[in-house]
């Protein structure tokens, strides 16, 4: 009798486990930096009379550092996974956004000044030089597989440098030729499938899936219970999972944004919500690292903190 009650006892204890690993990962939520506003090492700037300007990109290295623009003090600061200061370094650019590449430079966007600036981790130049100014909104600047691309509002990408290019940049620039074919769609560092959204209705929109060609692959339908006010791929993670980013209206005046895991298949995995509190109209509040977590950049009137989610 006391060996069947041990073997049913493990048994279950079996099954539990099992039911255990097979449900999947989630999300735990920490803040890992809350500064006030102001110049000192490690605080970061705010202008609001002029509607707010404060830090509107960040990126994360390798080694999970993050790196923030700090916009109105002109400079770079990074700080560790767990929020710790480690250096900070003038910037001569109104850098709007920042990219780490896959040796571990950074490279920052200026598209005030038409400039790309590549500088290491001590704040040492490598290289800045002129981009072409005839592309309208420009967004931002991502690593899309093995090459360095330039990104627009209208989901357009323009290669600026390949990978196989950035070892030799400090003797020349390999830059993007005026009448190169714009590639649509968005895509992530670990593949090449690109991300497409589009609108259907106040409510609703799609992602497409597209191929390197551009031809569509698959469409995922997006229905919200709530208007959505906009809806976008973020990136890729090193798994081929993606993320797309919802910002939702609940009611007239509110906000708030949902950032959706996606399977490699298009299946959502997760969500994580946010009310949106912003004071500045911040670039890119949502970075996803290689491995999956989530970066939030949070602007409140008393200063301003990074909330990460951390994928478990």
């Amino acid at each position: 009798m006391l060996k069947l009650v041990k073997k049913v006892l493990f048994s279950f204890l079996f099954l539990l486990l099992f039911i255990s690993c097979s449900r999947g990962g989630d999300y735990t939520k920490k803040i890992i930096l809350q500064t006030p506003w102001g110049s000192a090492p490690g605080n970061f700037g705010l202008l609001k009379e002029a509607e707010g300007v404060a830090p509107e990109a960040l990126a994360i290295d390798a080694d999970e550092n993050i790196w923030v623009i700090d916009l109105v003090n002109s400079r770079l600061q990074a700080f560790g996974k767990e929020g710790g200061f480690i250096r900070t370094f003038p910037i001569s650019i109104r850098a709007m956004d920042i990219a780490v590449g896959p040796e571990g430079k950074l490279y920052l966007m200026a598209p005030y000044d038409d400039r790309l600036t590549v500088m290491d981790t001590t704040g040492k130049l490598i290289k800045s030089f002129a981009i072409p100014s005839d592309i309208n909104l420009i967004e931002g600047i991502r690593w899309e597989a093995n090459r360095l691309v330039m990104t627009t509002a209208e989901q357009k990408s323009y290669t600026l440098l390949k990978k196989s290019q950035v070892g030799r940049l400090s003797q020349s620039p390999f830059l993007m030729k005026p009448s190169v074919q714009p590639l649509e769609g968005l895509a992530g560092r670990f593949g090449d499938r690109r991300f497409q959204t589009v609108w259907k209705s106040k409510n609703a929109g799609e992602i497409w899936i597209l191929n390197a060609d551009g031809q569509t692959k698959k469409e995922i339908r997006v229905v919200s219970n709530a208007q959505l006010g906009s809806v976008r791929y973020l990136n890729t993670d090193a798994e081929k999972n993606f993320y797309i980013l919802e910002e939702i209206l609940p009611a007239p005046q509110q906000s708030e944004f949902k950032v959706l895991r996606y399977s490699p298949d298009g299946k959502v995995e997760a969500a994580v919500k946010v009310p949106n509190h912003n004071i500045a109209d911040v670039h890119r509040p949502f970075t996803i690292d290689s491995k999956g977590n989530i970066y939030f950049m949070r602007i409140l009137p008393d200063g301003f903190s990074i909330i990460k989610w951390e994928w478990q």
